[in-house]
């Protein structure tokens, strides 16, 4: 048995031929139709109709929190990471390494920058 989803895209698929002339060539007015015709469907409320709305919303909330939590833990453990780093540096730390601390965090506030990126970016892929 074809799911409701699928069952709902035929038909979208349909009123597009139809409103394309792909069912006899006529329009419903009785005139051929205008090469270059869309249709246009709005899936916003085809999905809010199919139920799918709160489905996606739902999906949507789980993997930005699921984020969320990873980058809360990545950027604590970089946190933790730098503090470490600090304590062992003596109050007599030659000036190389105190530059070698710095390139470090410096590194460290990158890789944490780029993993937000990427998790902004995999978000709008799962909202597309």
């Amino acid at each position: 048995m074809p799911s409701p989803i699928s069952c709902s895209l035929n038909a979208i698929a349909c009123v597009a031929m139809v409103s394309l002339g792909g069912c006899g060539g006529q329009s419903k007015h009785g005139e051929k139709p205008v090469l270059g015709m869309v249709a246009v469907i709005d899936l916003d409320a085809v999905a809010e109709r199919l139920g799918a709305d709160k489905t996606i919303a739902k999906s949507i909330t789980r993997r930005q929190s699921s984020h969320n939590v990873k980058l809360a833990n990545f950027a604590e453990s970089l946190k933790t990471q730098l503090s470490e780093r600090q304590q062992a540096l003596s109050d007599t730390a030659t000036r190389q390494e105190k530059v070698a601390l710095a390139t470090w965090q410096q590194q460290a506030n990158n890789n944490l920058s780029q993993a937000k990126r990427q998790v902004e970016t995999d978000l709008m892929k799962h909202r597309t």
